[in-house]
C-alpha cells in the first residue's frame, strides 16, 4: 500500500514537472502579442489625420499623420521606446527605402508599423504611422 502511494506521488511530481517545463518553454517561444489596436499616439501631435484601410499589396493599412514642432529624431526616440515596451520587435519589413522606424508582431495575422518623418521646414516636422494587417498566406 505505502509503495503504490509512493509511486502515484512520485509520477505526479513528474508530470507537474514536465507540466511546468512545457509551460515556461511555451512562454518564450510564443510571447504575448503587442495590441495593435493600442498604438501609441505622439503627445504633441497637432493636425492628426487618420485615412484607410486601403489595400497595399497583401496587407491592409491605416495611416495616421501629424504635425509637430518637435525634431524628427525626437518623435523617433519616442517611437522607438514605446513600441518596445508595449511588445514590437524592431525590424523594418521588405525594402523600405523612406521608413526610418519599422516594428513587427509575428503573429497570424501578421502586423507590422512604420515611423515616417519628414522635416519640410525648420520647426515644422510631418509623421506619418502606417499600421500593416496582412492575413495569413
Amino acid at each position: 500500500m505505502k509503495s503504490s502511494r509512493l509511486l502515484l506521488l512520485g509520477c505526479s511530481f513528474v508530470a507537474l514537472a514536465v507540466l511546468l517545463w512545457y509551460a515556461q518553454s511555451t512562454l518564450t517561444l510564443f510571447p504575448k502579442l503587442p495590441d495593435p489596436q493600442r498604438l501609441p499616439t505622439y503627445p504633441n501631435a497637432q493636425q492628426i489625420q487618420t485615412s484607410g484601410p486601403q489595400q497595399v499589396g497583401f496587407a491592409d493599412r491605416i495611416t495616421t499623420s501629424f504635425k509637430t514642432v518637435d525634431s524628427p529624431d525626437t518623435v523617433l526616440a519616442f517611437y522607438r521606446d514605446r513600441m518596445i515596451a508595449d511588445g514590437w520587435q524592431p525590424g523594418a519589413i521588405g525594402d523600405q527605402e523612406h521608413v526610418q522606424l519599422g516594428f513587427t508582431a509575428r503573429s497570424c495575422p501578421f502586423y507590422y508599423v512604420y515611423v515616417i518623418t519628414s522635416q519640410p521646414q525648420p520647426g515644422q516636422t510631418h509623421v506619418e504611422v502606417q499600421f500593416n494587417k496582412e492575413l495569413c498566406r
